[in-house]
């Protein structure tokens, strides 16, 4: 695995993984959510692909599921959300142990 992938790969499990993951919490965890799961693949190529996926979106949220994901997004990228760095070390570990085991 390429170390931009590899770092990829980790940014969007911490985007996705629990119930308190960025995408999982503003997407899934809410009263009238956009999606009943969000996860996330990669395809690794001669030009690999990331792609984050969400499940069982209503038709009604068709249309703007993709402006609250790039919500998401942009509050951690501008800084408005603080990424967890406890959090964010505890998948980088989760990660790691995964591939010595």
């Amino acid at each position: 695995m390429c170390i931009s992938i590899a770092g990829c790969s980790i940014i969007l499990k911490y985007l996705t993984d629990t119930a308190v993951s960025p995408l999982q919490r503003d997407l899934v965890e809410i009263k009238d959510p956009f999606a009943s799961q969000v996860s996330y693949s990669l395809v690794e190529n001669l030009i690999s692909a990331l792609f984050v996926m969400l499940e069982n979106v209503p038709m009604d949220k068709l249309d703007s599921v993709k402006s609250k994901i790039d919500e998401v997004f942009n509050l951690i990228i501008t800084g408005k959300e603080a990424i967890d760095m406890p959090r964010l070390q505890s998948v980088i570990n989760r990660q790691v142990r995964g591939l010595i085991l």
